[in-house]
């Protein structure tokens, strides 16, 4: 059976799941996943960089400077991903690292001059995506749409440091601090 472009969904199935292609992250994910490709293309066909060095760029171009685990904050990405793909821009040119004085160790990266031409070039092609793609909402809606974004952000951040306070899963070390897979955990 082939998957549906749009699942055909109701605002009660988002309120109250039936399956997978309810539930509110999976609808969004396809969104991005669509809206995506054609983000990849640019990076990857075009300018010769990953959506995840894009990403550290375009973050780079709004806050200047940052050390590493800021980066890595902002993007929602684990470390080791940010670090490796600092070392990439590096290569390609595209940013500074600057060791900080008196701890070698820590870092602030910012854009070089190449990374901040890049930048410009590509944003101004994402924003014209992301045009075409709201261009199909209403006005009205769209002002809707993004202050209820900003309220799903807010009550997911609270969400997150609520859900399951004693259990412990670190996403920033990797596959190596990932619980074994343990069936005693389901209900009969």
């Amino acid at each position: 059976m082939k998957p549906s472009a749009a699942p055909d969904s109701t605002a009660e199935s988002l309120l109250e799941p039936r399956d997978i292609a309810d539930l509110l992250n999976y609808r969004l994910f396809s969104l991005l996943a669509f809206s995506g490709a054609a983000v990849i293309r640019l990076c990857e066909g075009k300018y010769g960089i990953s959506r995840r060095e894009w990403h550290i760029v375009a973050i780079l171009a709004k806050h200047q400077s940052l050390a590493p685990s800021d980066i890595s904050t902002l993007t929602h990405l684990d470390r080791a991903r940010v670090s490796r793909a600092i070392t990439q821009l590096r290569e390609k040119e595209l940013l500074h690292r600057e060791p900080c004085p008196g701890d070698q160790r820590r870092a602030q990266v910012r854009l070089t001059a190449h990374g901040e031409r890049l930048y410009r070039h590509l944003f101004r092609e994402v924003a014209k995506l992301n045009t075409a793609l709201t261009s199909t909402l209403d006005p009205a809606f769209v002002a809707q749409f993004d202050a209820a974004l900003d309220q799903l952000t807010e009550r997911a951040k609270i969400l997150a440091q609520e859900t399951a306070p004693g259990i412990h899963a670190n996403r920033w070390r990797g596959r190596g601090q990932r619980r074994p897979w343990d069936s005693t955990n389901l209900e009969p």
